[in-house]
């Protein structure tokens, strides 16, 4: 048997054990049918020769995914690691085999040519002429500061599902690494907030979430220059310092405190540059010069995500995204529709990223901003319906129900594509309200909502750790579910209220997060600070 045939014969085996034993949704057609579109996707953009080269084995113990076809195959470490933390109801496998493949080829050298520093974590590698004749940098480039937070977090949930320590132990150095990084490179002015400023010439001008030449405008359309700070990209570094913290705690280290100490401090400076009173919003960004980039943009809708937006602000910040400039209908843009650069058709400047809600949508809970996570997911599972093929592609255009009569995917979008798959799990994920924490063989249910459509639903066989559980919810008159569950071997399941909250809940939900800040222990206070009730040492 040829070589390619046995690779055939191996992946179609591994497909049916894989539908097999993932977690399965019960549930209407509509929920349904997405669902396992995008668990199938994800298992088909494997990267078999990736899983040889970083993993030793195509055997499905881990996964290195392409981050989107036709266009993005290859390694590229931010989707990858995204699409793997989001994606983690269904199982690790994607976010081992991201941590694997992202830290073995973190950088060692100062490289200009590939905007690397030593600890910085990878953003693209290819192959193709152009790299083997020295024209493209992307053999090895590491032009992307998300990347780092990116691999803080996804250790960080992998440890929350599995309870793993060894996994930590594994990867600690490349995250002590990463983070050093962060402080030495990521913030070269010393001003306390991680910037970006291309020194290849080869390399992206744009180097945050939004990567794109022209994703980064002031409010009259001119390009912003010099080194930019993006508010996402402090979110996310916010994230990551309270990460790093968590692991540490749970791997008895003592060194967690000076990294609460800085988190703490970038919260309290990063509310004070980036917000906009009159708009009762945040900045896009600050520039070279440290002024705000006033444009009304999606990118404030990850810090909410992160927790990093002060309780007093989180319903201003949740009610904006929801605008009828940015919310279409289906889900947020990337950039209001009143603003002068606006176009529905651009990457970055109208664009509805699927990547991106289910983010926003966590911020709404994390908020307990009910309303708010059930129109949001209730627009992002109305587009799905009406894509082909029940799949999200890598973006939508920004044109919403009241302008065409379906979703219009992005030109030349990629389908499918990895971070569009795994938001649509975390869309569930978030609906359900489902929050593990394995090192304590818990899992939590935090105030499951379902959409008027559908009455019931059921998931089965959701891995927590060395247990698993299957949950029935039934939807009552206000939105909110009952629930019941069934677990095998060692997991509790626990009702549980946002971490967060604004908006309103009981005091029993109040009650319960008195109980965690006050419980004992070097795991309740790891579970404390991953769920943001610890924010300072």
């Amino acid at each position: 048997m040829s070589p390619a045939r046995a690779d055939d014969d191996t992946r179609s085996r591994q497909r049916r054990t894989w539908r097999r034993v993932r977690p399965t949704v019960d549930a209407a057609d509509r929920l349904r049918r997405p669902f396992d579109r995008a668990s199938d996707d994800l298992f088909d953009l494997r990267n078999w020769e990736l899983e040889r080269r970083f993993l030793g084995s195509t055997d499905g113990a881990g996964w290195v995914i392409n981050a989107g076809a036709p266009m993005f195959t290859g390694l590229f470490g931010r989707d990858i690691l995204t699409a793997g933390w989001q994606s983690a109801l269904l199982g690790t496998r994607a976010l081992r085999g991201a941590l694997e493949a992202v830290a073995a080829t973190q950088a060692t050298t100062d490289d200009a040519w590939r905007d690397a520093e030593p600890g910085k974590l990878i953003h693209e590698l290819r192959e193709g002429p152009l790299v083997e004749l020295g024209i493209s940098p992307r053999d090895a480039y590491y032009g992307s500061v998300t990347t780092p937070a990116m691999f803080l977090l996804g250790l960080s949930e992998l440890w929350h599902w599995t309870g793993d320590d060894d996994l930590l132990r594994r990867h600690l150095d490349t995250a002590v690494r990463a983070m050093e990084w962060s402080r030495l490179y990521g913030d070269r002015d010393g001003d306390g907030f991680l910037a970006y400023q291309r020194r290849s010439p080869r390399g992206l001008r744009n180097q945050g979430w939004k990567d794109s030449d022209e994703a980064i405008r002031h409010v009259d359309g001119s390009i912003s220059e010099g080194s930019i700070a993006t508010v996402e990209e402090q979110a996310f570094q916010y994230l990551a310092l309270q990460r790093m913290a968590e692991i540490l705690i749970g791997l008895e280290d003592d060194r967690a405190d000076a990294f609460l100490g800085r988190a703490a401090d970038l919260r309290e400076r990063w509310d004070a540059a980036f917000w906009m009173p009159d708009e009762g919003f945040y900045a896009l960004a600050l520039d070279g010069r440290r002024e705000q980039v006033r444009s009304i943009a999606s990118n404030p809708g990850h810090a909410l995500g992160s927790g990093i937006v002060p309780r007093d602000r989180a319903r201003l910040v949740a009610d904006r995204l929801l605008a009828p400039d940015l919310f279409n209908g289906w889900g947020i843009r990337s950039l209001s529709s009143e603003h002068a650069s606006y176009n529905p058709f651009a990457y970055h400047l109208g664009a509805m990223w699927p990547v991106e809600q289910a983010t926003f949508a966590l911020g709404f809970k994390r908020y307990g901003l009910d309303e708010h996570v059930d129109r949001l997911v209730e627009g992002v599972l109305d587009a799905v319906a009406a894509c082909e093929g029940d799949r999200l592609p890598e973006a939508l255009s920004g044109h919403g129900p009241s302008e065409v009569p379906a979703p219009i995917p992005y030109p030349t979008a990629n389908s499918p594509q990895a971070w569009s798959a795994s938001a649509l799990v975390q869309m569930v994920q978030i609906m359900l309200g489902l929050y593990p924490f394995a090192p304590l063989a818990l899992l939590a249910v935090v105030r499951p909502r379902l959409p008027a459509w559908l009455p019931e639903l059921t998931i089965r066989r959701v891995r927590v750790g060395r247990g698993t559980v299957d949950l029935h919810f039934e939807r009552r008159s206000d939105g909110s579910a009952s629930w019941n569950s069934r677990a095998h071997g060692r997991v509790a399941v626990i009702g549980a209220g946002p971490p967060n909250d604004v908006g309103g809940g009981g005091a029993f939900e109040a009650l319960e997060r008195e109980v965690l800040r006050r419980a004992p222990g070097r795991l309740a206070r790891a579970a404390r600070i991953g769920i943001g009730l610890e924010e300072s040492g």
